[in-house]
């Protein structure tokens, strides 16, 4: 089975400041253009997902004096579950294009991470 999902986002974000010098800036940390894109392939006991998350430019300031790039950021996911034991598998890939992305303060987010994880259910 194949599951595909989209979603878009257009924000006109705009500082109305009574100060002079920021009125009118675009917020911090505030893109005009996201995106995301997903599909998921799965069967009965496994299943891979791929995830691509879009993030247009904006700035880290208020002033908006330090701009940050557009983000293009790829997940992918694989995950296994054992027949009748609750068992699961789950590996996963973040940012695999080890895109440098920065928050608000202009601090690093993480680069390429990759997790393991075991879980079980009854």
């Amino acid at each position: 089975t194949l599951r595909l999902s989209c979603n878009y986002t257009r924000l006109d974000s705009k500082d109305t400041s009574p100060i002079p010098y920021y009125n009118g800036n675009e917020l911090p940390g505030r893109p005009q253009h996201v995106a995301s894109l997903s599909s998921e392939l799965f069967g009965r006991r496994w299943s891979v997902t791929w995830e691509f998350h879009y993030m247009g430019s904006n700035y880290l300031d208020r002033a908006n004096l330090v701009p940050s790039g557009e983000r293009k950021i790829h997940d992918l996911i694989l995950v296994l579950r054992s027949p009748g034991h609750g068992i699961s598998l789950s590996l996963q890939g973040h940012n695999l294009g080890d895109e440098r992305i920065y928050d608000v303060s202009g601090f690093p987010l993480p680069g390429r991470s990759l997790f393991a994880t075991i879980g079980y259910s009854n």
